[in-house]
């Protein structure tokens, strides 16, 4: 009688655990997948939400990195209004998929800082080519050609301006 008692009192704690073990292996099986959008709403998704936050969110910060030399610089005001005046005259067919003929490095990297604690970046390949993304992403970026925009407005252009200005020609 003695072995019997021995025998349930180890059933007691064997059962719940075995159960425990099916339920969590067989039942907790959750599809995520199906709950992250997989295709980009549209090709303009990521620039469409950067200018949103800069309209909505009036202290915000846009800092440069030229990537060959890694020296950084920050837009003054006049500089990130060259830069919203940029996302205002582009048009849907200035975005584009992926370039073949992307280099492999952008030469300027732009940070834009947000107080709603959003951040965007933006490569700049060339005087034609850039991608915008948040830090935090997961689709594919927004390129686009700047083939088509105002030379006033080329982000390239801005750029090249920004590490340029305190440089002083000793030849004029």
């Amino acid at each position: 009688m003695g072995s019997d008692y021995c025998l349930n009192k180890k059933n007691i704690y064997f059962i719940p655990i075995l159960i425990l073990i099916v339920l969590f292996f067989s039942s907790c099986t959750v599809n995520i997948d199906k709950f992250i959008e997989k295709n980009k709403p549209n090709k303009f998704y990521y620039t469409q939400s950067l200018v949103t936050d800069f309209h909505n969110n009036p202290n915000h910060s846009v800092n440069v990195l030229y990537l060959n030399f890694y020296k950084s610089q920050k837009l003054d005001k006049s500089e990130i209004l060259i830069l919203r005046k940029f996302f205002k005259n582009l048009k849907n067919s200035d975005f584009i998929s992926k370039p073949e003929n992307l280099p492999d490095k952008p030469v300027y990297k732009l940070f834009c800082m947000f107080d709603n604690k959003c951040k965007y970046v933006i490569e700049v390949y060339n005087d034609r080519f850039l991608c915008i993304y948040p830090w935090d992403g997961y689709y594919e970026e927004d390129y686009i050609d700047m083939k088509n925009t105002y030379n006033a407005y080329n982000i390239m252009g801005l750029c090249k301006y920004v590490f340029n200005k305190g440089i002083v020609d000793i030849n004029n």
